[in-house]
């Protein structure tokens, strides 16, 4: 009997057949513009750097990196974030896969990540080979919220001492190269917000900029924002003498990759080592950020004495000073001061259609 022959291939015809063929083949994977209600996003921690976002953080579902010298703040930034996370979504939890192994519990609960219960370990990969496995499990299971990878830099090939310098230098960058494209894949499959550490390495050819980041040219492609973190300043030391110490650093972040808004923008804000009385508790200073950003935008007003914590409320407090104790003392007006910011600046509402908030009468002297 000979063998039946095969029904030619059914070739759309109208754009019409041919949304309905790709909708049945591919179902979700098919997106609409009337699908796209904007980004979600997780707060980096800082409030300054969410606004340079322009759209309130890193964005879930997508890669992200953060490239500075060591002491920059790089992981102090991350560990903000996956706290910020955490408090977003309360039932799922946070990884760390630490390459380096320089990991600090103290100061990451010192910062107010919740290391007992939603942090979900901290990973020590044998090699290059290991971050791809360990990823895609993390996501995979639908329980994570934010992955963090530290550092881009520390990535070498489990066979780096079997194999030739260069041999092993061209598997290593394919290996992370696989690593990058599968991992946005799995972020926007499983709506989890990476984070890349990574740190600037000096360009030897001689050509474009004097310092580049380590890892291959995918991290290009596939990541939607990249903040570069560069301490300014000399610190802000106390004490005299012998007794003087270093208790916070100015940190400068600057967007110089941005698919979701335009680059260039940069947030600066200060890190404190030590908890003191007059600037607050240590991690990054959301009382003096919010107070610089309220003011700037108009959401704390300063009509002549005084400073006004919102508009329309007559209580106001004297000196800078007392009004960033005030807005560290009371996280609820602070958090709505970064809001009304982050309105203003993208134009969805107005100051005047936004509820007053009411405080207590704080007029202080």
């Amino acid at each position: 009997m000979p063998p039946k022959a095969k029904e030619p291939r059914k070739i759309p015809t109208t754009l019409a057949a041919l949304d309905e063929a790709m909708t049945k083949r591919y179902g979700d994977r098919v997106a609409r513009r009337q699908d796209f209600v904007g980004y979600e996003t997780i707060s980096t921690g800082s409030f300054a750097l969410d606004m340079a976002t322009r759209v309130g953080g890193w964005i879930e579902g997508r890669m992200h990196e953060i490239v500075g010298p060591p002491d920059s703040g790089k992981s102090t930034l991350a560990i903000n974030s996956m706290a910020e996370a955490q408090k977003k979504h309360p039932k799922k939890a946070v990884a760390y896969i630490d390459i380096e192994r320089t990991f600090d519990w103290d100061w990451a609960e010192a910062n107010g990540l919740n290391t007992d219960s939603r942090f979900f370990k901290k990973y020590f990969p044998d090699g290059s080979e290991d971050v791809s496995d360990q990823i895609r499990l993390l996501c995979e299971t639908g329980l994570i919220s934010m992955i963090v990878v530290d550092s881009v830099g520390g990535m070498e090939s489990s066979r780096a001492m079997e194999k030739d310098a260069i041999e092993d230098d061209m598997r290593n960058a394919k290996i992370i190269t696989r690593m990058v494209k599968a991992t946005s894949m799995l972020a926007e499959r499983h709506n989890v917000a990476v984070l890349f550490n990574n740190q600037p390495r000096s360009n030897v050819g001689g050509y474009g900029d004097a310092d580049i980041s380590a890892g291959p040219k995918s991290f290009r492609h596939s990541t939607s924002i990249k903040v570069d973190m560069r301490r300014i300043g000399a610190g802000l030391k106390m004490g005299t003498g012998l007794d003087e110490e270093e208790v916070g650093v100015q940190c400068r972040a600057r967007i110089t990759r941005s698919k979701v808004g335009p680059s260039g923008r940069a947030a600066e804000f200060w890190i404190m080592k030590e908890e003191t009385k007059e600037y607050g508790p240590v991690g990054i200073n959301r009382s003096d950020e919010c107070f610089q950003i309220g003011v700037f935008h108009g959401v704390i007003e300063r009509p002549s004495v005084g400073y006004y914590l919102l508009p329309t409320v007559a209580n106001k407090i004297h000196g800078e000073g007392a009004t960033k104790a005030y807005l560290r003392a009371h996280p609820d007006i602070a958090e709505l001061v970064r809001q009304r910011s982050l309105a203003t600046k993208a134009d969805e509402v107005t100051l005047q259609s936004v509820v007053a908030y009411e405080p207590e009468n704080v007029e202080a002297s």
